[in-house]
């Protein structure tokens, strides 16, 4: 319920989101115009072995992000990012079936070291959570689904990072990164629970300590062609990797007005298993292919 609920206040706050070129140039103070992005990516094709329920129903997925300013400064800014994401599962006797819901909430503090340097330290959150239930009809679409394991379904990681903005590299126009070390896991969200947050028992390890985020991205004209990837790693990795085609161009390529994509999720997910990519929630390992639409 507190996730629907933020979502909604989320949703308020972004009803004056205006096209916005940078987010370390915005204008200073309180609740200053944010972005907003609604994308949807469609399955081409699976890359590893898969359970039979999860091939039939784990389809694509609708995206809806929002990152708002909270309170700007010359040289620092807090910020907030909500984006619930949708699992796509086809359509059963005249109904859409939604297998699954992931949350993403992230609370950032920034801090611009110089022209191109910004230092990071976020609060971030994942949730799943099942969402319809899938009309299994054959006693093998039962037995499989009962192997079905949802491997996240709630993680609330401390991140520290160094963000770099686009600079010129060698033919590439435009080269930036993150890259950073989320070392505690969490038992609350700032949001959800900032009085436990910091217990001493809710201190754990996480198997992705560290996270990354590299893009190279050339113009013409009107148009932008972009590579991406982004992951995180420690024991495990887990990454995506895309390519987007991109036209009505912002100064932050996330920001682009429209947005092609092609790209590949997953890695270290096992046949049976529910689990999720950096910034793209519900994943399997597989090529989606799908746009945006931003402003």
């Amino acid at each position: 319920m507190k996730t629907v609920c933020l979502a909604a206040a989320l949703l308020m706050l972004s009803q004056n989101v205006v096209a916005q070129n940078d987010t370390v140039k915005a204008e200073y103070g309180w609740l200053q115009p944010g972005h907003f992005y609604f994308g949807f990516g469609h399955r081409v094709a699976t890359t590893s072995a898969i359970n039979p329920v999860l091939d039939k129903y784990y389809r694509g997925k609708f995206v809806f992000w929002w990152w708002k300013p909270i309170i700007s400064r010359p040289k620092w800014m807090i910020d907030l990012t909500a984006a619930p994401q949708l699992l796509y599962g086809g359509f059963y006797e005249r109904s859409f079936i939604l297998p699954a819901f992931n949350f993403r909430g992230e609370l950032a503090f920034r801090y611009r070291w110089d022209e191109y340097v910004v230092l990071y330290i976020s609060s971030l959150h994942y949730s799943t959570h099942a969402v319809d239930k899938l009309p299994i009809s054959t006693p093998e679409e039962l037995a499989a689904l009962q192997q079905v394991e949802q491997k996240v379904n709630d993680v609330n990681v401390l991140r520290i990072g160094v963000m770099w903005k686009p600079f010129a590299l060698g033919p590439i126009q435009q080269f930036s990164g993150h890259v950073g070390s989320q070392p505690i896991k969490m038992n609350y969200w700032f949001i959800g629970g900032g009085d436990l947050m910091f217990k001493k028992s809710s201190y754990e390890k996480y198997d992705r300590r560290a996270y990354f985020e590299l893009q190279a991205s050339s113009t013409l004209g009107g148009q932008r062609l972009l590579f991406k990837i982004d992951g995180e790693f420690w024991q495990t990795l887990r990454y995506l990797a895309e390519i987007r085609w991109s036209t009505q161009l912002s100064d932050d390529p996330m920001w682009d007005g429209l947005q092609i994509f092609l790209a590949y999720e997953g890695v270290n997910i096992g046949p049976n298993e529910v689990a999720i990519t950096p910034y793209n929630g519900v994943s399997r390992d597989w090529l989606v292919l799908g746009f945006r639409i931003a402003n």
